[in-house]
């Protein structure tokens, strides 16, 4: 079967140029205040997710003519036993710089061979991800980009911070992080043949087991490895293979959405466990678009078998 290849924008709203002086300028409350105001849309939420996780940047050099570098985030879910970070090594979870090089070449497997990739280092958790703000993200995609030290800047947490809510011994969602660059037109990923993405998963799971594992006892608990894909799909991706661990560990026998504005949203999983009721994931609408955002719901309607009204706008 011929892989299936796809872009990570399909169509892309211009911002308004209030949207667009405030992005430049990094005013974080400003986009914030008019990305997901009262008066902000679907279609706004889809232009803003666009230009937050995708840009164009030019470059001139020594004369010749100027070249249009097309740059887009991909994320890699990685689903880890709590205990694994507990007794693992000192810091945030991160791999080391020369597994980042391998992982990177090895996936061209996914890539259409024309694009270049750089990968960051850090696992970044879902709590990082989903309150990570869309010019944060901007920030971060065009340090990487351009192959800048990536530098965070005063005021960039100025987002509400979102608090994921799980029992202790749940296991934790995290993502590798990085960007997938082409000259002249849009990236494009394709799903891999079934060898080689069973491969590459099972392969940096065994590294990231030798990096993260702190004793013996670590390396028999959970570490899953999705495959990476560009934002949108790869959190959704994320956050289903994560429910489907969280299910069988404590079952979920209902569920319930409530909303935060135009763009925030949490659902909330109610558990069969005598222990912990309930388990909370906040989630953003443009970061997940609609279609998504309808996927998590309807998976987690299927684990709960409730048809619990969803107040989604």
């Amino acid at each position: 079967m011929d892989p299936t290849f796809y872009t990570p924008v399909s169509t892309m709203q211009r911002l308004s140029p209030e949207l667009e002086s405030a992005f430049k300028a990094r005013d974080y409350a400003k986009v914030h205040s008019l990305s997901f105001g009262e008066m902000a849309t679907a279609k706004l939420r889809e232009s803003v997710g666009a230009h937050a996780f995708n840009t164009v940047t030019t470059s001139d050099v020594g004369g010749r003519a100027a070249t249009d570098l097309y740059s887009s985030l991909f994320l890699w879910p990685i689903i880890l036993d709590p205990q694994i970070i507990k007794n693992g090594k000192e810091g945030a979870p991160a791999i080391p710089e020369k597994l980042a090089a391998w992982v990177a070449h090895r996936m061209q497997d996914w890539t259409d061979y024309t694009s270049t990739l750089c990968l960051l280092e850090n696992l970044f958790s879902y709590d990082f991800i989903a309150g990570g703000g869309p010019l944060k993200f901007r920030h971060m995609l065009e340090q990487m980009a351009t192959r800048s030290l990536i530098q965070d800047e005063p005021g960039s947490d100025a987002m509400d911070d979102l608090e994921v809510e799980v029992p202790e011994g749940a296991p934790r969602l995290y993502f590798l992080m990085g960007t997938l660059s082409r000259i002249g037109e849009w990236p494009v990923l394709r799903n891999a043949g079934h060898h080689k993405t069973y491969s590459l998963a099972r392969a940096l799971e065994g590294a990231l087991r030798v990096q993260l594992c702190g004793s013996r006892d670590s390396f028999g608990r959970d570490l899953n490895v999705g495959i990476p894909e560009f934002l949108d799909i790869g959190i959704a991706s994320g956050i289903l293979g994560w429910m489907t661990l969280l299910n069988e560990m404590y079952p979920f026998r209902g569920w319930s959405v409530e909303t935060f504005g135009t763009d925030l949203i949490e659902l909330c999983i109610h558990l069969d466990d005598d222990q912990t009721s309930f388990l909370r994931l906040p989630m953003c609408k443009h970061q997940l678009g609609e279609n998504g955002l309808a996927r998590i719901l309807d998976y987690a309607a299927g684990l709960a078998g409730n048809l619990s009204v969803r107040s989604v706008h």
